[in-house]
Parts: C-alpha cells; structure tokens; sequence
C-alpha cells in the first residue's frame, strides 16, 4: 500500500472542469489525477508514484497511454485556462490597480536521465555552471495581492530543435510573445514587465512600451550611460559615486543607498538607472543597477 493515498481535490477539479474544452470522461479523468498528483504529493513526483498514490486513479499503463497516445489539444486546453484567468482578473481586482508581469527561466536538473526528450546543457544560475537540464521560459502576473502563473515554454537549443523538428526561438523571442501576447484587464491602471539582466533588452523595452507597459530590469554593470554627455560604463560611473552621500532606503529590513540616474541607457533613451548599494556592518556591498522606462 503506498504511504500517502490523496483523494481528488474537489476545487481543483470544478476548476478543471471549467477549462475543459469537451475531453472525453476517461481523458479528463487522467488529467485530473496527474494533476492533483503533481500539486498534492510530497516529495519527488513520478509518474509511477501518481497513480500508486491518487485514490481514484487508474493502472500508471493508462496514464501513460493517455500522454503518449490519446488525441488531445493542450493548446485548447490552455487557451480556456487563460481565458478563465482574464475573467477572474477582471472581476476580482480593484480599479486602477497596478500590475507587474515577471518574465524568467527555470532549469530543471535531469542529470541521471538518458533518453527523455527535449534535454540539453543549460546554465544554471544556482549552481553557477550548464547543468544537462529542461529549461523553461515563464511568465507570472501579481496583482492585487495575487500571484497568477500564465505562461511557459520550453527553450530548446538550435541543434536540437533540429532533431525535434521545431523552429528555433530563443529565450528572448519567447519573452517576447508572452509580453504582446498578454492582455491586461481593465482594472489595471499601469503594468510593469519585471525581468532580470539576460531579458533587458532593446527588443523587449520595444515591446513591452508598444504595449503601453513599462519596464524594470536588472542591467549588467557594463551598460553605457551618458551623465553630462559622457559616455561610460555603469562600473566606470560607479567610481565617482560616495554611497555615504546618498539617501537611505530600507526595503523589508534591509538598508540601501540609492544613486538614481535619467538619461540615455545603451541605445535607448528617458530612461532612469537605480545604482544600489546594500549597507552593511563593515560598508557597503557592491552595487546592484535596475533600469526602468517609467521616469515620471
């Protein structure tokens, strides 16, 4: 008998219910249980371990049948998932509210499989090194006090697209269509595209603003400015900084000095660069640079 026997959760299932765009009985019933699997298992989540642990899931042969071989549209399935999202937005947010759309990647460590799909060496930034991997493109919406997950798609590098027969689109091209695919309800006053320093780019800015959002971004410290008409690096600027003489900032417990900066950023211009050094005991760490497009 398995040590953790997980009974259907029936609010997960009306919500599943909801998005279901006419699935057989069988089908849905499959998707339900790996799905409540997923959510409501401890541990390390198999495919084995799901069905032995579900009260009222079927032999694991058929969930697996079900993935490899029953004729089913997940892009129907998740088109009506981001459809019922928008209507719960619209009716369970304030008015004038402010969004923010936060744009990452994940890496899923696979280092024991062989022959699972989709693998490759992908860098990670926990363990500071490529790492044979999935690697997943996100989107997530907070607003209101609510964190929503919207988008993700699978990064494949160029040579392997090839051997899956797929278009190539890198991380940024995947960004991309989730920015100008993303539709803002009408409660929502501004939105903000959150990002870190490998998606602050030119043709993300281009389109989060053709959009009407704004930007805020990490930038590396190698991205040129132009104080009084000089152009220099962020790190070069930094020099001429005293932290000592700039205002404080305490961001959830935490100190910080804020050099604040408007001008060009690389090719783009208006826009506004927060030089920021956490204080410490003994001084000040060494400077973290977010950019933002909202300079009002």
């Amino acid at each position: 008998m398995p040590n953790n026997i997980v009974s259907i959760n029936d609010e997960l299932y009306n919500y599943l219910n909801d998005v279901n765009y006419g699935m057989s009985k069988p089908q849905f019933n499959h998707l339900t249980t790996i799905v409540n699997g997923l959510i409501n298992l401890p541990g390390t989540k198999t495919l084995s371990k799901i069905p032995a642990s579900v009260f009222s899931a079927k032999d694991k042969s058929c969930i697996y049948k079900f993935l490899s071989h029953s004729k089913w549209d997940d892009s129907l399935l998740n088109n009506n998932r981001i459809n019922y999202l928008n209507f719960f937005l619209e009716n369970n947010i304030a008015p004038k509210s402010v969004g923010f759309l936060v744009i990452d990647d994940t890496v899923n460590s696979k280092e024991s499989a062989k022959k699972m799909q989709g693998l490759s060496y992908n860098y990670s930034h926990t363990e500071g090194k490529n790492i044979w991997s999935h690697c997943v493109v996100t989107s997530n919406f907070i607003v209101g006090g609510k964190s929503i997950p919207l988008e993700y798609q699978p990064y494949y590098k160029k040579e392997l697209c090839k051997d899956l027969n797929k278009n190539f689109k890198s991380k940024v091209d995947i960004a991309k269509d989730f920015i100008t695919s993303f539709k803002i309800t009408s409660n929502c006053e501004k939105v903000y595209c959150l990002m870190d320093s490998w998606y602050t780019n030119s043709k993300l800015i281009e389109a989060s603003l053709s959009k009407g959002y704004y930007l805020i971004g990490a930038i590396k410290s190698n991205r040129k400015i132009s104080p009084l008409g000089v152009s220099l690096q962020l790190s070069e600027f930094e020099k001429y900084i005293n932290p000592n003489t700039l205002d404080l900032v305490t961001v959830k417990g935490k100190d910080y000095r804020i050099y604040t900066y408007e001008g060009n950023v690389a090719k783009f211009p208006n826009a506004k660069v927060l030089i920021c050094y956490e204080v410490k005991k003994d001084g000040f760490k060494s400077p973290v640079y977010l950019m933002s497009t909202d300079i009002l």
